[in-house]
């Protein structure tokens, strides 16, 4: 999705407007049409990320998305399971040592197993391959399955910039590009980047928050798109931001959900 973008001019839209939400509604559906279709565990695709992020391979992407309508061609359904229950944190120490780690399992009480000697709650990750047999992530022996479980470390100049995460299931991906964006792009502070409204795109569907203006719905629909508010709010996001110049740390928690920022 980062890839889709980078070719666009930082800030050509305005951060809330129906311009700008329909380039990222595009560049999702895009996005996860290649990978419903496609990715897989490396062990028995070869190294599937170098082709599908192959420099022209992104252009002839990047040509099909229209700025005037929704491409129909992205906007199937998805039949792939849901992915839930997932918890994310990000520390920094005082050696500017960085740590961004999720974890999840899958679905209410994961597999149903705990391991004896820990307590811990093994997940349920097996639900995530495909039973289709010519499909590239089908359930296999020794296999890991489709996943999204993405935590993230944002680098400038070798260094760590940002810790972050998102959670939300599906949502991760473009969970994190529209926090990238939105700090990247559009200059916000980490916290404003994470209270921003969202919309969630991906196949058929395109969820909003209702945060966003009806306007900006209204719009998206006459571009093609159908639109509809989010039953909650989409996904989670804390990060903390290393400002290597002053020598401070800025965490920024969701309060979309339970998520909190502190220091010690």
């Amino acid at each position: 999705m980062a890839m889709l973008l980078d070719g666009e001019p930082r800030g050509k839209y305005e951060a809330m407007s129906v311009q700008r939400f329909h380039l990222l509604a595009e560049v999702a559906r895009a996005a996860y049409a290649d990978r419903d279709a496609l990715v897989a565990d490396p062990a028995s695709t070869g190294e599937i990320a170098n082709r599908l992020l192959a420099r022209d391979r992104i252009q002839a992407i990047a040509s099909r998305i229209d700025m005037s309508k929704r491409n129909d061609e992205w906007a199937l359904p998805c039949p792939t399971p849901e992915h839930r229950d997932t918890t994310y944190i990000s520390v920094v120490d005082e050696d500017r040592f960085a740590v961004s780690l999720i974890n999840s399992i899958f679905d209410d009480f994961g597999s149903g197993i705990v391991a004896a000697r820990s307590g811990v709650l093994l997940h349920n990750r097996g639900c995530g391959f495909s039973v289709a047999s010519d499909h590239p992530n089908v359930i296999r022996g020794r296999k890991r399955p489709l996943h999204t479980i993405i935590p993230a470390l944002l680098t400038r100049d070798n260094e760590t910039a940002m810790s972050f995460g998102v959670t939300g299931g599906h949502f991760q991906p473009m969970g994190q590009m529209l926090l990238l964006s939105n700090v990247l792009d559009y200059g916000m502070t980490v916290q404003e980047a994470i209270d921003f409204p969202r919309i969630f795109a991906r196949g058929v569907d395109l969820e909003l928050e209702h945060t966003v203006p009806v306007a900006v719905m209204d719009g998206l629909a006459r571009l093609g798109h159908t639109p509809r508010w989010a039953e909650n709010p989409i996904g989670t996001a804390q990060a903390i931001w290393l400002d290597h110049d002053r020598g401070g740390l800025i965490g920024a928690a969701d309060g979309r959900r339970d998520g909190i920022a502190l220091g010690t």
